[in-house]
């Protein structure tokens, strides 16, 4: 089978997995959040956020080289292993010890306990992430995909039974262990490679420098998609927290779903190629039209009719995540994008411009937080939307020159199909209001604006983007062909 054959069925694999997944996930999570409300949502979500946070220097540094080899080296593979177990416990350890500062420092009591218990996520992720780069690296998103969707139908069962039980906070971590323990097993029933000690200490040394390379650019990356939500903590205690958090929830849902399947799928693809400049240039700019033609109406559209998902499954004590929702599904949408150009610079070994870029979107994150970030949630989320889409620019800018891809292709990747949704954002924002002047049932007004806005996307993108539209349908049928 060829490489693009290979690539566009993995992407499809990916995604479907990855969004089943999230759209069970997110049932279970109305479930529960209507239980355990805003509160005890925002304490888990932060720490969530700071387990998070470790994932950088635990594993993920460790699994983003192993991939970008493009190639299974066992003896590599076991000095991943071993690395990333023995990082996992170290930080499990020091969350565990240093947990009662960070509840004083979020303001957020609850954190004293909560946070011990979701450090032990590390040590899940670490159990089963070089599994995941292993089937990754052989393109079979199929066993992912199964595994993904089992993880998130049995935890959130799990979750919902603790929550209506009157766990409360503890629901919620009831379903973050049972998720990760059904993933861990699925990974090492699907991957065939077992670990075993490592006997190269030259691997070893090896993985640890690349790693350490790395692990900046995966830690200020976590930092810049965690800060805002931090500072709405700091700034405004756990209940406004949680509010922002569903805004950040559904967005990371739409990333695990869309962007971060496509993500995944790019890498390999990129490390395959990347000794062909033209080559390389084509696949991107074949990656952006499909990827945004599709998840820029999701991401987008979703923020479009957010006020009304809100008021229909979540009620008015939920009612104040509307705005920083919308505008932090923007940002979403952007920083999709921006993970290509990421994957591009990783797999030249041009390791050193990914972490710049990410300090320099911090830095410009921090700066506008400070300024206008105490002003309200969604300020916050402004602020975010600002440096996401600062940071895609200057990702594209420095890809363009190191590796000669044309303006053009930013052009028609990314800032045509983001016009034609925020023109969508626009025109169901002001259909709603006509709508609810009639006092049309929610359900029925919902509708409708779903129908408007896919009808106006769809119409102005055959007029305006009709290539990258007859570039979908070619690579659908290109994963349907026997």
């Amino acid at each position: 089978m060829s490489l693009k054959r290979r690539a566009l069925r993995g992407a499809t694999w990916a995604v479907a997995g990855g969004n089943a997944s999230q759209v069970l996930s997110f049932i279970m999570f109305i479930a529960i959040s209507r239980v355990v409300g805003p509160a005890a949502f925002g304490t888990v979500a932060v720490a969530i956020g700071i387990v998070e946070l470790c994932r950088p220097l635990a594993s993920e540094a460790v699994v983003g080289n192993l991939v970008a080899r493009g190639r299974v080296e066992a003896e590599a593979f076991d000095a991943g292993f071993a690395l990333s177990i023995g990082l996992a416990l170290v930080l499990c350890a020091a969350l565990v010890v240093g947990a009662p500062l960070f509840a004083i420092v979020f303001r957020t009591p609850d954190l004293a306990h909560v946070l011990p218990q979701l450090a032990v996520l590390l040590l899940f992720y670490a159990g089963c992430r070089v599994q995941d780069a292993h089937l990754t690296i052989e393109l079979r998103f199929g066993s992912l995909a199964v595994r993904t969707v089992l993880a998130a139908l049995i935890g959130g069962g799990v979750g919902i039974l603790a929550a209506y039980a009157g766990f409360g906070v503890e629901a919620l971590v009831l379903q973050q262990w049972t998720a990760a323990a059904v993933s861990l097993i699925l990974l090492w029933i699907a991957c065939p490679w077992r670990p075993r000690l490592p006997r190269s200490r030259e691997h070893l040394r090896a993985l640890m420098r690349e790693s350490a390379a790395l692990a900046p650019a995966g830690l200020v990356a976590q930092l810049s998609l965690l800060t805002d939500a931090m500072a709405v903590a700091s700034f405004f205690g756990p209940a406004a927290a949680g509010l922002y958090n569903l805004g950040k929830r559904v967005r990371l849902a739409l990333q695990l779903g869309l962007s971060t399947a496509l993500d995944r799928v790019s890498l390999p693809t990129f490390a395959r190629v990347r000794s062909d400049p033209q080559q390389l240039a084509r696949t991107l700019e074949t990656a952006l039209r499909l990827s945004t033609l599709v998840a820029f109406p999701m991401f987008i559209g979703v923020a479009a009719i957010a006020p009304d998902l809100i008021a229909l499954f979540l009620g008015p004590a939920w009612t104040g995540a509307a705005a920083p929702l919308t505008l932090l599904l923007v940002g979403g949408a952007v920083t999709m994008t921006t993970h290509y150009f990421d994957n591009i610079l990783l797999v030249l070994d041009h390791r050193r411009w990914i972490i710049l870029l990410r300090v320099l979107m911090l830095t410009l994150l921090g700066a506008a937080l400070l300024l206008f970030g105490r002003a309200g949630p969604a300020h916050v989320a402004a602020c975010a939307l600002i440096a996401a889409f600062a940071h895609n620019l200057a990702g594209f800018t420095t890809v363009s020159r190191l590796a000669r891809i044309p303006a053009r292709t930013y052009l028609v990747g990314v800032l045509l199909p983001l016009g034609i949704s925020l023109a969508m954002l626009a025109l169901v924002t002001l259909a709603r209001d006509a709508l609810v002047a009639r006092a049309l049932p929610g359900f029925v007004r919902l509708g409708l604006l779903v129908a408007l806005g896919a009808l106006f996307y769809l119409s102005i993108s055959w007029a305006l983007a009709r290539p990258a539209m007859r570039a979908a349908i070619s690579a659908a049928r290109t994963v349907l062909a026997r």
